[in-house]
């Protein structure tokens, strides 16, 4: 899929009513799982049984420890594997290019307990780039101002190995050498160098972790004025927004991504994030130990998982079990305070007091 159709179809989405979305999950959906069942020794085993006119509450589910232990078989890629995925990413320098000119390897962080490997083909690629181009920014009026401003984009994300924020940024980079619209800078840099690098970029959209972006709203060294700031890996709390708002006078917004499911859901006005329906099939479920699903979370209580098939393409398809908070700002606090902690203990490894004073605040959160 070309980038302009991925585009086409994104922005078609976004007027689709629930009906239609649900014609064609439900068209994905069956096309995926015979796609996967047809290429894949895993899936070809795990829906052995499932019936000709299957539904999603009947196909049976799997997890990332699982897949993990049998990622050569999940793939539907016969040429590819761990051992060539282990000796391709053993070198950085391939962070940010195709193995076999066709895949982009990522690898998580592993703050659940269980790091994973996932690869993006052109169309994952594509698909991502249209859903960021029309459902990143909630206000219209902060996209017109972006690229007023010459799209200046900059990440304070982790920028080393194979992560999704380091390594799609440099395959931009590789990919276009001469634009220079987008940098990241590596958040486990001291505090002075990332602050000169923003004062020198002068980013119209920041992102990052919004732990850290509060402390960096601290230095009075920072003179950046981005016309709308993102956040991510993350809860946003209500706190941090107001002060990154006051302190940079601009919109503050956050949304919901993961390695594993790419973008799952955007932010509107209101503070709620809403899916994107059209690109995966799937909700957020209720999974007590004995039954592997039940029932969609009603609105406005909380659910202990995401039940996530991505149904925007079928090469790197996967069945996803991953833990998600709940949509509404009602109950989003808990969770993924715990999540923040695990994450932030791995991410920043008390190299300085900066990441250790980071650390302190997320521990105060929790």
């Amino acid at each position: 899929m070309a980038l302009l159709r991925a585009m086409i179809k994104t922005y078609q989405g976004n007027k689709m009513d629930r009906a239609k979305i649900k014609r064609i999950q439900q068209k994905r959906l069956r096309k995926l799982v015979l796609y996967a069942a047809a290429n894949s020794p895993y899936y070809q085993r795990l829906f052995a049984g499932a019936a000709d006119d299957f539904s999603l509450e009947q196909l049976p589910v799997t997890d990332k420890p699982t897949m993990i232990a049998n990622f050569d078989d999940v793939l539907t890629d016969r040429n590819i594997n761990m051992s060539r995925i282990e000796a391709f990413t053993e070198d950085l320098e391939n962070v940010g290019k195709m193995i076999d000119g066709r895949y982009l390897i990522f690898k998580t962080s592993g703050s659940t307990g269980n790091p994973a490997v996932v690869l993006y083909d052109r169309q994952s690629i594509d698909v991502s780039s249209a859903v960021a181009a029309f459902r990143t920014f909630t206000r219209k009026e902060d996209y017109h101002a972006f690229m007023k401003h010459g799209k200046r984009t900059t990440g304070v994300f982790a920028d080393y190995g194979f992560y999704l924020a380091c390594g799609m940024s440099r395959y931009l980079r590789l990919k276009m050498p001469r634009k220079k619209t987008k940098i990241t800078v590596d958040v486990n840099a001291p505090e002075k160098e990332i602050i000169r690098q923003l004062n020198n970029f002068m980013p119209s959209m920041l992102s990052g972790y919004p732990s850290n972006l509060s402390l960096l709203a601290d230095y009075d060294e920072l003179n950046i004025r981005p016309d709308v700031i993102i956040t991510g890996g993350e809860l946003l709390t209500d706190e941090i927004r107001r002060k990154l708002t006051d302190r940079f006078g601009c919109y503050v917004q956050t949304h919901y991504s993961c390695t594993e499911g790419g973008e799952i859901a955007c932010e509107c006005t209101e503070g709620h994030l809403h899916l994107n329906e059209d690109l995966r099939a799937g909700d957020c479920l209720t999974l007590p130990s004995s039954c592997p699903i039940t029932r969609p979370v009603p609105t406005r209580s909380a659910a202990n998982s995401n039940i996530s098939i991505g149904i925007s393409h079928h090469r790197a398809g996967s069945f996803r079990n991953k833990p998600m908070w709940d949509v509404s700002p009602a109950n989003r606090k808990g969770m993924i305070f715990h999540e923040t902690k695990r994450q932030g203990s791995n991410r920043f490894q008390h190299h300085h007091p900066y990441h250790r004073q980071l650390l302190r605040s997320a521990d105060r959160l929790i």
